[in-house]
């Protein structure tokens, strides 16, 4: 079965501890909104095979920010062990081979 946007907006925002997936979608840079909106951005890219403005216009920003989200991530899990977690937390609440996703 595929994933949905909306599996991956409430996965993300659950591992985020948000009140729910609607925050991600305010008119902000704050860290706490804008590191998970990166992070759903970057996964309904992967997952869904959307186009990068598909991602961007989901919470209407540019495909250049969608874009630079995935760029975000990909240093994200490269250089930092706890957003690796976090990005295996969320996968595997989506999917049961996690490293599958991550490899793409």
């Amino acid at each position: 079965m595929k994933t949905t946007k909306k599996e991956i907006l409430n996965s993300v925002s659950t591992e985020y501890g948000l009140s729910g997936y609607s925050e991600m979608y305010q008119k902000t840079r704050k860290l706490e909104l804008r590191e998970p909106r990166q992070l759903c951005m970057t996964l309904m890219r992967i997952m869904l095979d959307l186009t990068w403005s598909e991602c961007g216009l989901e919470f209407m920003l540019t495909h250049a920010t969608a874009i630079h989200s995935r760029k975000v991530w990909r240093d994200f899990y490269m250089t930092d062990k706890k957003k690796r977690v976090t990005l295996r937390n969320v996968l595997s609440r989506l999917t049961e081979s996690p490293d599958m996703v991550i490899s793409k």
